[in-house]
C-alpha cells in the first residue's frame, strides 16, 4: 500500500508539474499555432453526446472533481480578463495552489487548449506543454473527443511523465465514458 501511495503520489506531482507518449501520426487534429510542443499524449473517447454537451462537460472545471483523476484539490476559475465573464481565451484555471492554466484557444464546441502560467525557471526546467481537448462530431449524434498533452520530455520529470500521464488521463475519460456512455482508447 504504501508503494501504490508513493507512486501516485508521483503521478500527483507529474500531473500538478502538467506533464504527458509520441504518436505515429498527429493527423486527426488541425494545425494550431498555439501547440508548440511535442504530442506524448492522446487518449479517445467516442461518446454518446453531442460536441457541445462534452464540451460544457470539459468547461465545467468545478465538476473535474467528479471524473478527473488525480482529483482536483481546489478548482478555482477566473474569468476577470474576460469581457463576458464566461470560459474563453484568457480564462485563468487553477486544480491545485500554486498552478495555474491559462486558456490560450477555444472554439465552443471544438477546442479547448490550456497551457500552463509559469515563472521561466520552470519553463527551462520543464519545457514548453499544452493540454488539449478537440471534438468533432461522428455523424451519429455522438462525439469523438481526442485529449491530448504535448510536452517536451528534456529530463527525468518528462521520462516519468510520457508513463504516467497517458494512464491519468485515460482513467479520467473512463469514468466519463462509465458516466455517459462511450468507449475510450489510448494511443
Amino acid at each position: 500500500m504504501w508503494l501504490i501511495k508513493c507512486i501516485l503520489s508521483i503521478f500527483n506531482f507529474i500531473a500538478i508539474a502538467g506533464l504527458s507518449v509520441p504518436l505515429a501520426a498527429d493527423s486527426v487534429l488541425p494545425q494550431n499555432n498555439e501547440v508548440t510542443a511535442p504530442l506524448r499524449a492522446s487518449v479517445t473517447w467516442h461518446a454518446k453526446l453531442r460536441p457541445e454537451d462534452v464540451m460544457k462537460i470539459f468547461t465545467d472545471f468545478k465538476s473535474y472533481g467528479e471524473w478527473a483523476f488525480p482529483k482536483p484539490e481546489q478548482v478555482i476559475v477566473d474569468n476577470i480578463g474576460r469581457d463576458d465573464g464566461r470560459i474563453g481565451v484568457g480564462s485563468l484555471i487553477s486544480f491545485t495552489p500554486g498552478s495555474i492554466d491559462e486558456v490560450i484557444a477555444y472554439d465552443e464546441g471544438k477546442q479547448l487548449v490550456t497551457k500552463p502560467v509559469w515563472p521561466q525557471w520552470r519553463v527551462e526546467l520543464l519545457g514548453d506543454q499544452q493540454r488539449v481537448v478537440y471534438i468533432e462530431s461522428d455523424g451519429n449524434g455522438g462525439s469523438r473527443v481526442y485529449f491530448r498533452h504535448y510536452f517536451e520530455s528534456q529530463n527525468l520529470v518528462g521520462f516519468s511523465a510520457e508513463r504516467a500521464v497517458p494512464y491519468m488521463m485515460k482513467i479520467s475519460l473512463d469514468n466519463l465514458a462509465e458516466q455517459y456512455g462511450g468507449e475510450v482508447r489510448e494511443f
